[in-house]
């Protein structure tokens, strides 16, 4: 029997409950994902074992996820982008910008490493959890990078969430356009699904516009990798015993291959479809194995500090996006 099926399994059944409970109760698979799976962790590593379920869990929580990140690269094309206005653009990059600025700067102040603010100002700004995963991939290794990781994941998750409820009350309290409140919820909630569904909700025209809005964002995931991978490379010494981060991760390049041919119409519609449905399930198993083998020891030791860091990212990110979508 492989090492990695008692973990992989387990995060099959954690990923698959988690979407039949969303089914049935509504709401995002993703959050119910992760959040069966830290309730179940514990007792699953009391169980089974914890160095039993490691190789599965690993494999899901890294390889798998990378493989999902990849697959994002299907959702991307030159055309529909093409579609948007230059302002919608400008005010939706403006937004991505700062959050990344503003997170660093408010960790710094907050007593956290520049590297924690990157990671959650770019999770915030361009997809969420694949974001972070992305990005945690070309910073140095450090103590406690994992458990930032894995906080990064669970709060933007959580946020995403939070403003997926909000945001279509206050598209319509303030009775916005389509295209306006396309921008403002394409370019402020953190991850795909949740902008889709946001969007929809309020109008077909809304969620076509928030869609599109939302490629931009991740459009820009690796060009964003890139410059952090080559900043990481000019100004971050490690040993000479440590390798350093790639400048490009594997997945990131399949993703920017993927986008490149889909935007050539390289590839069948089917496949596109079939592509990106699969990413969806991979990032779902993926996110069940990091529930399942958080440390909520680690995690607790970020405190109310880390949340107020990334509300805060969440807060003025909507807050740019709400006034541009004022403005247009």
């Amino acid at each position: 029997m492989s090492p990695a099926l008692p973990g992989g399994l387990l995060a099959v059944a954690v990923a698959a409950a988690g979407m039949v409970l969303a089914h049935l109760l509504g709401g995002p698979g993703l959050l119910y994902v992760l959040i069966l799976g830290l309730l179940l962790g514990p007792l699953a590593h009391a169980r089974l074992g914890a160095e039993r379920l490691a190789p599965g869990l690993g494999l899901a929580s890294r390889t798998v996820l990378h493989l999902g990140v990849m697959l994002l690269g299907l959702r991307i094309g030159v055309s529909q982008l093409s579609t948007l206005t230059v302002s919608a653009i400008g005010f939706t990059l403006l937004g991505m910008v700062t959050t990344i600025a503003m997170g660093v700067v408010l960790a710094r102040l907050m007593g956290f490493s520049t590297l924690f603010g990157i990671l959650t100002g770019a999770a915030t700004a361009i997809c969420g959890s694949s974001a972070a995963i992305a990005v945690s991939a070309v910073l140095p290794a450090r103590p406690g990078a994992e458990r930032e990781t894995l906080f990064t994941v669970l709060g933007v998750t959580a946020l995403s969430t939070a403003v997926f409820l909000l945001y279509p009350f206050v598209v319509q309290a303030l009775d916005l356009a389509p295209p306006a409140a396309g921008l403002f919820l394409g370019g402020s909630i953190h991850n795909v699904p949740q902008v889709i569904g946001a969007g929809y909700v309020v109008d077909h025209e809304t969620g076509d516009i928030a869609t599109l809005i939302k490629l931009v964002r991740v459009s820009m995931l690796a060009p964003v990798v890139v410059l952090l991978g080559l900043w990481v490379r000019a100004t971050w010494h490690t040993g000479a015993d440590i390798k350093p981060p790639p400048l490009l991760p594997w997945f990131l390049i399949g993703f920017i291959v993927l986008a490149a041919a889909n935007s050539f119409a390289l590839v069948p519609d089917a496949v596109v479809s079939i592509g990106s449905q699969g990413g969806e399930l991979l990032l779902v198993l993926a996110v069940a194995a990091i529930g399942l083998k958080t440390d909520f020891v680690g995690l607790k030791s970020l405190g109310l500090r880390a949340i107020a860091l990334m509300v805060a990212e969440t807060v003025w990110i909507g807050g740019v996006l709400l006034g541009a979508a004022l403005i247009v």
